[in-house]
């Protein structure tokens, strides 16, 4: 029997029943044969996530040894690899049993089980470099399905339909779900007191004549590929919120991740940009322009105000168009000593170099800096960083490159067509990686026993890109002398000012390589995404002499 409440409240709202029930609490066949065939699949779930997870570590760290030299004693890894075997697929089986009812034999076979079939990757982890890989390319896969079991997707328990419910009116993670004829009054009700309160704000922000504007023209893609995707469409203008400023912009630097992103490669960017085309179709954060409106709760700022900044998320991006919204707290006065163009081009870039140099490298006056990618976006603006902290600077470049890096301040600069730093005899006290063209155990070789190397390098790779990288610098470090520090980088109010300052004071200069007017965007990126730029690459939005 299926005990049952009456309700309190009004009879529509009270469906299904007053406690979650276990399926096998009904006695007749087709239930039980249904909870069986549920915990089959709840133990073949943990099966996959405990082998992907356990997997990855192992053959992450096993595969260090036998490709990146890295002196670790096998039977550390091993117990580190067989504990994290026995670990992880109860912490996986928890989250997806939830609430529900264990016994024994589901617990034994949940923690047997996936050890199994791990024992077999001892073996392989060793000898193939396409395993220890791929253990690492699925472990995006194991966290979406620990993530979604957690909030009750494999539950048994909760969110089924079983013995005593009302079809089509089940319950959510064992939350009663109001009908659908009694949810629509509220959610109109909500969307209405959201339109009112945008339409307050409207009110009260301020702005000026570009106010009366209600499109605008940007780059715009609607699918993932090469830059033949995108086109110059009209679309909205962005709606300013309370904490947002609104720009007409000047210019925007590209970056390496606007083509990423634009190609949908690697693929594990598709699970937060979406799967098969992008959620959000216009490309770029790094902006430079002139405030045409600000939101109610921004007072220090106002229309007319020139500055520069990020709009945000690159996933979202936004600022590849005439008009672009940024938060208050990402942007800052831009300097009157550099152009739009040169402003736009420092956000992600300079801001990447000074949180390599200065957080994780934490340079110091008198170290020797090896800067790998010296002529590139970050490479130029890491060169003079360093300098600027002190500190003695080899560059890293091609023939072509060999002046301009030079001319940056570089104490040496290094021609990789003609010699290998890594096997150099110079050691260095940091080693910035901006390239990734060589392996983490053959950059180490370029440090001193206590040296850093911070690698900051998207590498090539369909399906992790250079995660696949960071992930394996993760794992390396704590088994290494050298420190190993790789990070991603977050555009701030706080460093965009520091960087400010540095500009101003002339230790910091942008070096722009080309600038494309904003319908030439596509042909900008494609140009980027060849990997030769020398500085960075800017789209020109509004000349110096046009009217907004």
């Amino acid at each position: 029997m299926v005990r049952t409440r009456a309700p309190t409240q009004a009879p529509a709202a009270a469906v299904g029943p007053a406690r979650p029930v276990h399926p096998a609490e009904d006695g007749t066949p087709g239930v039980r044969l249904t909870a069986l065939w549920r915990v089959f699949l709840q133990v073949l779930a943990v099966m996959v996530v405990g082998t992907i997870a356990t997997g990855l570590i192992f053959a992450s760290v096993i595969g260090f040894t036998a490709y990146e030299q890295v002196n670790v004693l096998y039977p550390a890894q091993i117990l580190l690899a067989m504990a994290a075997g026995m670990g992880i697929p109860v912490v996986a089986w928890m989250l997806v049993r939830g609430t529900g009812r264990r016994n024994a034999a589901e617990m034994a076979a949940a923690i047997v089980l996936p050890v199994l079939p791990f024992l077999g990757l001892v073996w392989f982890g060793v000898t193939s470099s396409a395993v220890c890989w791929g253990y690492r390319a699925t472990a995006v896969v194991a966290v979406l399905v620990l993530l979604r079991a957690r909030r009750g997707s494999y539950s048994t328990a909760q969110g089924r339909a079983g013995p005593g419910r009302t079809a089509g009116a089940g319950a959510r993670h064992g939350r009663p779900v109001q009908p659908f004829v009694n949810t629509m009054p509220h959610q109109g009700g909500v969307m209405a007191a959201k339109r009112s309160l945008g339409s307050v704000a409207g009110q009260v922000a301020r702005q000026e004549s570009h106010a009366g504007v209600t499109t605008m023209k940007a780059i715009v893609q609607h699918r993932y590929g090469p830059a033949d995707v995108l086109a110059l469409e009209e679309i909205d203008k962005p709606v300013v919120g309370d904490q947002d400023v609104l720009l007409r912009v000047r210019a925007v630097g590209l970056n390496a991740g606007d083509g990423f992103i634009m190609r949908g490669v690697p693929y594990f960017l598709r699970l937060f940009g979406g799967l098969r085309r992008p959620r959000h179709g216009v490309r770029g954060v790094d902006v430079a322009g002139t405030i045409t409106q600000v939101g109610a709760k921004v007072t220090d700022l106002g229309p007319g105000d020139e500055v520069f900044g990020s709009c945000g998320n690159p996933l979202r991006g936004g600022a590849l168009a005439e008009y672009a919204r940024a938060r208050r707290g990402m942007v800052v006065a831009k300097p009157p000593t550099i152009t739009f163009e040169q402003a736009a081009a420092v956000p992600l870039a300079a801001v990447t170099a000074l949180q390599a140099l200065r957080d994780r490298a934490r340079v110091q006056p008198g170290q020797r800096v090896l800067v790998n990618g010296a002529s590139g976006g970050v490479g130029t603006f890491a060169v003079q960083l360093a300098k600027a902290f002190g500190a003695t600077v080899t560059g890293v470049c091609s023939t072509g490159n060999v002046d301009l890096v030079g001319s940056l301040g570089a104490d040496a600069v290094i021609d990789y067509t003609r010699q290998d730093f890594t096997r150099a005899p110079e050691r260095f006290d940091v080693v910035v990686d901006n390239v990734g063209n060589h392996p983490l155990s053959a950059c180490r070789r370029a440090l001193t026993r206590t040296g850093v190397l911070v690698p900051n390098a998207n590498t090539d790779g369909r399906w992790l890109g250079g995660l696949g990288r960071t992930i394996t610098a993760l794992v390396m470090a704590p088994f290494v002398p050298q420190r190993i520090r790789p990070f991603v980088a977050s555009v701030n109010q706080a460093d965009l000012l520091a960087l400010t300052e540095l500009i101003g004071s002339g230790k910091l200069t942008p070096v722009i390589d080309r600038s494309y007017p904003l319908g030439q965007a596509p042909e900008a990126i494609g140009y980027l995404i060849k990997g030769h730029a020398r500085g960075k690459v800017v789209v020109t939005v509004v000349g110096p002499g046009e009217e907004g």
